[in-house]
């Protein structure tokens, strides 16, 4: 019988919970950084549909 996987998660459960976090964290970042730029476009589109809807 070896070491069981569940052991080492035991072991350090918040080493791996920062880690999964600070990848999150940096995605979540990289999201807002890509929408920020790419938001005019998507403003200025649905200011363009709502006046199709008015019309």
């Amino acid at each position: 019988d070896g070491p069981m996987p569940t052991i080492v998660e035991e072991t350090s459960p918040n080493a791996t919970v920062k880690q999964v976090v600070e990848e999150l964290n940096q995605q979540l970042l990289n999201q807002e950084q890509e929408t920020n730029q790419t938001s005019p476009e998507k403003e200025t589109q649905e200011n363009e549909e709502g006046k199709k809807e008015e019309t």
